[in-house]
């Protein structure tokens, strides 16, 4: 009977093992399928496992020249993808693409990479917050509020203005002020 357990713990072992390891190769396929929509944007070469991690820097300052390089390269389109393995980083830096992006309320979840994030940052009640604030932001409310906006900036210009032969000073108080203003305003 003892042999038999052993054999049946083990089959089961190996049967989780088995399932864990089908769905990681679903989930990856998936991943990879995902990720062909990418394949016909602008970009750097890559090679099949590694995508472009093996062209970038690992130091900082050479990292963000590179960036900039490729964004050189690729100006006309406005943007590039790159592949950091089987993940496609996309760059967006034409201002017209950058705004259909911030605009668009389907593209708002964050990369997998977030995910291990969230026990600290907390779960979804942005988003149902965002979807309820989101609407008090659109262009044509905020249109009503134009002259708010440009009395309290008069109003920030000549409390700088005072200050600035004075040297060096905190402009977080001044900046506050101003953003109180507007919104009560």
């Amino acid at each position: 009977m003892n042999q038999f357990n052993m054999e049946l713990a083990f089959l089961i072992a190996i049967s989780l093992l088995l399932g864990l390891v089908v769905l990681k190769v679903i989930v990856q396929l998936a991943q990879l399928y995902a990720a062909t929509k990418f394949r016909n944007l602008p970009g750097p070469k890559t090679t099949w496992l590694f995508g472009n991690i093996l062209q970038l820097s690992p130091q900082p300052d050479e990292f963000l020249n590179q960036i900039l390089e490729f964004a050189n390269q690729y100006r006309d389109e406005g943007m590039f993808c790159m592949w950091i393995g089987a993940y496609p980083v996309v760059i967006l830096f034409k201002p017209e693409l950058v705004e259909d992006l911030l605009n668009s309320s389907r593209h708002i979840r964050k990369s997998p990479e977030y995910d291990f994030l969230l026990p600290w940052i907390g779960t979804a009640k942005w988003k149902t917050r965002r979807r309820l604030i989101t609407p008090s932001f659109h262009f044509r409310i905020l249109n009503h509020f134009i002259e708010v906006f440009e009395e309290q900036a008069v109003i920030l210009i000549s409390h700088l203005e005072k200050r600035i032969d004075k040297g060096v000073f905190d402009i977080m108080p001044f900046i506050s002020r101003c953003a109180l203003e507007v919104i009560c305003g």
